[in-house]
């Protein structure tokens, strides 16, 4: 009974998301609508810094003229070659008994043809600070954002990057410099991990 009365309190008050990890969190949910362009523009989207090489190649696209289609908003954060971007507006912090989940959508586009191309690479990675937490890469080949991709990552009571700034990572890794990568609907969510409840339950 005094186990089960801790863990039920450990759910409850357990810390996380706003002092509360019970349940699922959202930490970040990116469709790249600020600032509003027209077409392609090499600008830094709010919330975000641009990173690596050739960075300031990296823009905010509207589906209006850059000949990219979305359906979660009109605009796509496009990563030029071996550049991407990376999340400066997330506070919350690595939690323990916390899985943290990444999802998001992708797609390519040549910026001669306005079509796919078929040799777009990307990597998008979960950070704590700049500590790569979790990561996925992939190939796209469609300009119009079906194509999704997630990576997770459990996080134990004795992890070592427990307290610091959680973060996201987006970039586009390789194929032709002219096909820049799209992301959006970039989401990062938390929750209670079942391995976390068992062990406040058991004592172990």
């Amino acid at each position: 009974m005094t186990r089960q009365i801790i863990w039920l309190w450990g759910l409850a008050f357990a810390p996380g998301i706003s002092g509360v990890l019970a349940g699922a969190a959202e930490v970040l949910n990116e469709s790249f609508e600020a600032p509003m362009v027209s077409g392609r523009v090499v600008t830094t989207p709010t919330g975000w810094k641009r990173v690596y090489a050739l960075q300031n190649y990296s823009a905010v696209w509207n589906e209006d003229t850059s000949g990219a289609t979305t359906p979660h908003g009109a605009q796509v954060g496009a990563a030029w070659t071996m550049g991407g971007f990376q999340s400066t507006n997330v506070t919350e912090v690595v939690q323990p008994g916390a899985t943290y989940t990444l999802t998001f959508n992708v797609g390519n586009c040549d910026t001669d043809t306005g079509n796919a191309r078929t040799d777009s690479q990307y990597t998008a990675d979960i950070l704590a600070g700049e500590t790569v937490l979790a990561s996925v890469s992939g190939l796209t080949n469609t300009d119009d954002l079906s194509q999704s991709n997630l990576t997770s990552v459990v996080i134990g009571a004795g992890h070592p990057n427990l307290g610091q700034t959680l973060g996201v990572r987006l970039r586009m890794t390789g194929g032709h410099w002219k096909g820049l990568t799209l992301f959006d609907n970039v989401r990062l969510t938390a929750v209670e991990s079942d391995e976390w409840k068992r062990s406040l339950f058991y004592g172990k």
